[in-house]
């Protein structure tokens, strides 16, 4: 499977006992509706997967001090307690807010998905900081040239030994 990202949340799921693979795309609709258990449910529907049979690793994605959203999006944060939105969402007036998607990630989607059984590997970095100097800006903002990152998962069929 291949998916392509700008500044969204990768999602890579792999069962090794049905020797199934799934990514999911989570930009902030998608984390707020938690699509990782959404792909997980799936998962079980169509091949019989276990969700503690399921290994998901968390991908980097864009930093807060890079990704400015507009108040309908700081709104469907609700669902986050008002403790986590403080975390999640720095309110710079004019209806503008700074979110962390990444950490809105792994408060909507990684508690749940460990609730579930699923194992959870979060990668620990971030694509984009202003202080690495690669801040990657979103399609939106770059005229429509984001600097995509892009992902492949598979599944090996045959195993080697060295």
């Amino acid at each position: 499977l291949m998916t392509f990202y700008a500044d969204c949340v990768p999602l890579f799921l792999y069962d090794p006992v049905q020797r199934v693979i799934a990514t999911a795309h989570s930009g902030w609709r998608g984390t707020v509706g938690r699509i990782g258990m959404v792909v997980v449910q799936k998962m079980q529907e169509l091949y019989g997967s276990k969700p503690e049979d399921i290994i998901c690793a968390i991908g980097p994605s864009i930093c807060k001090a890079c990704y400015e959203v507009s108040k309908d999006v700081a709104d469907a944060c609700g669902v986050y307690t008002e403790e986590q939105r403080k975390i999640l969402l720095e309110d710079k007036g004019n209806g503008k807010y700074q979110l962390d998607l990444h950490q809105a990630y792994c408060v909507a989607g990684y508690l749940h998905l460990l609730q579930s059984g699923t194992v959870i590997l979060p990668s620990g970095i971030r694509w984009q900081t202003r202080q690495s100097g690669w801040c990657d800006y979103a399609m939106r903002i770059n005229r429509g040239m984001p600097g995509l990152k892009y992902t492949i998962h598979l599944i090996q069929k045959f195993r080697t030994q060295i």
